[in-house]
């Protein structure tokens, strides 16, 4: 669930959208007569989605106001395929390692406010776009959807764990994820004040009033982390 509220927007904009993220996993026993047992070792592969959002909303700003607003919203997804190996090195202590490989797409359509002469490219008519907007048509801010589609991210991560069985009823476990090494986030980000000027003239402005240049957003990778936990058995098998 995602809200949003400001001056323009005191009732507040929610979003719900639902997002769906399967997972599944395998994991191969080569010699399950010797489960628990020292020298016993076992193998997996997972898939899994480590985060996922998905939001969309209609803001309404100065230059847009009700009921037409501006759309607001973002869909990130980040995706795992993990491979493990866990070893028994006594019957009562096993470690484990896993290594991640990531893939995650962020698209964002954020409505923001922008001067003029920090838009970048040549118009058609061979004036940079800042100095059209500024000089000639007296437009020094403008408030406009820009849209970002990202391409493809991908890193990695490593986990490390230790199992220690201090009962038949009782075992503990430590487990430590590295920080995730991921690429930052590429792509072209498009910008379209044709809702502002109005339609141009197709001849001079094929395009629209509309600007696209390459972007870039830091990746929003993981910080290292532990985690600790503790198993218990009321009753024997």
């Amino acid at each position: 669930r995602f809200a949003y509220e400001d001056p323009l927007n005191p009732d507040g904009v929610e979003s719900s959208e639902f997002q769906p993220a399967p997972s599944f996993a395998i994991a191969w026993d080569p010699e399950p007569g010797q489960a628990g047992k020292q020298g016993d070792w076992r193998l997996a592969v997972a898939l899994e989605h480590l985060a996922a959002f998905r939001q969309s909303v209609s803001v309404i700003t100065q230059d847009f106001p009700a009921p037409e607003g501006t759309e607001r919203s973002s869909d990130f997804i980040y995706t795992g395929l993990h491979t493990g190996v866990a070893y028994a090195v006594s019957d009562d202590v096993s470690l484990g390692a896993t290594i991640s490989l990531t893939y995650s797409t962020l698209d964002v359509r954020e409505p923001y406010e922008i001067s003029t002469l920090e838009f970048q490219g040549q118009s058609p008519l061979g004036v940079p776009w800042g100095q059209l907007l500024t000089s000639q048509l007296g437009v020094t801010h403008v408030r406009i959807d820009g849209a970002f589609d990202a391409e493809p991210s991908f890193g990695a991560f490593l986990t490390l764990g230790v199992l220690w069985r201090v009962s038949d009823s009782l075992a503990m476990g430590l487990s430590w994820r590295s920080p995730s090494i991921d690429q930052d986030y590429e792509g072209k980000v498009d910008v379209d004040i044709t809702r502002i000027f109005g339609e141009p003239d197709p001849v001079t402005f094929p395009d629209g009033f509309r600007i696209r240049y390459a972007g870039e957003i830091s990746s929003l990778g993981s910080p290292p982390s532990a985690a600790a936990g503790i198993a218990w058995k009321p009753a024997p098998d």
